[in-house]
C-alpha cells in the first residue's frame, strides 16, 4: 500500500515531502505510524470509526499523534462525503478499512466503500 503511493509518481519519495494524506481504517496504526516517522513533514489524517482501536493503538502500538498526524474517531464512509462537500483535497487516500474475516470474497474494503457514491467522493478528493 506504502509502495503504490510512491510507486504512482503521486507523491514525491522525499523526507521532506509535505504531502497530504488521508487514511481510512487505523488497524494497529502501523501504516500511518511508518509515513510519519520516515516523513515527518507529511500531513497524516487517519479516520478510524473504533474508539477501542484507537485506544488500542495507543497502549499497544505507540500511537502518538501531533500537528501532523492526527486521528479522527468517525465513520469513514460520512467522513469522505463531508470532506468531498468542503472541498478537501489530498495527495493520497489509503483505503484500509477491512474486515478481519473474508465475507462473500472480500476482505478489504468494506463493500461500503466500493458504492457509485463513495468512489465519486473519493475521486473528488484527489
Amino acid at each position: 500500500m506504502i509502495e503504490a503511493i510512491f510507486r504512482s509518481d503521486l507523491i514525491k519519495l522525499s523526507q521532506g515531502s509535505d504531502a497530504k494524506i488521508l487514511s481510512i481504517g487505523l488497524g494497529g496504526g502501523t501504516v500511518n505510524g511508518f509515513l510519519h516517522h520516515v516523513f515527518p513533514k507529511m500531513n497524516i489524517t487517519v479516520v478510524e470509526v473504533s474508539r477501542q482501536m484507537v485506544n488500542m493503538a495507543r497502549k499497544w502500538f505507540g500511537l502518538i499523534e501531533d500537528d501532523h498526524h492526527r486521528v479522527v474517531t468517525a465513520d469513514g464512509v460520512a467522513f469522505l462525503a463531508k470532506e468531498a462537500a468542503l472541498g478537501a483535497v489530498y495527495d493520497a487516500i489509503l483505503l484500509d478499512a477491512c474486515l478481519s474475516e473474508q465475507s462473500e470474497g472480500v476482505i478489504c474494503p468494506f463493500k461500503t466503500f466500493l458504492n457509485d457514491d463513495v468512489l465519486e467522493n473519493i475521486a473528488r478528493l484527489l
